[in-house]
């Protein structure tokens, strides 16, 4: 699963036009999980268990940092949505027809 999210944070970049950020964070947790499962085979608990809860806080982190990014970001900027000229659904309705 993590090598998938690694290719989609690449496929979003690359063709897609998207920002590099997030092939950072998808290589890490890549990176993480492969120590993860060989820490788990070794019997090596002692790091085993201290990696586990480093990539659930990570998990986390980056979960609020989208979701908080998403709504503010969303509630700053009108939408543009399906408009070929870039006039926000504001500039285009008539004052009293809302």
């Amino acid at each position: 699963m993590t090598l998938l999210h690694l290719i989609v944070a690449i496929l979003v970049w690359r063709p897609g036009g998207g920002s590099p950020r997030p092939i950072r964070y998808a290589a890490g947790f890549f990176a993480l999980t492969s120590a993860q499962v060989a820490l788990g085979l070794a019997h090596m608990t002692a790091l085993h268990v201290p990696v586990g809860v480093l990539m659930f806080g990570l998990s986390v982190l980056q979960l609020v940092r989208i979701w908080t990014g998403r709504r503010a970001h969303g509630a700053a900027a009108p939408s543009t949505v399906g408009r070929a000229d870039g006039v926000t659904s504001e500039e285009s309705t008539p004052a009293g027809q809302i």
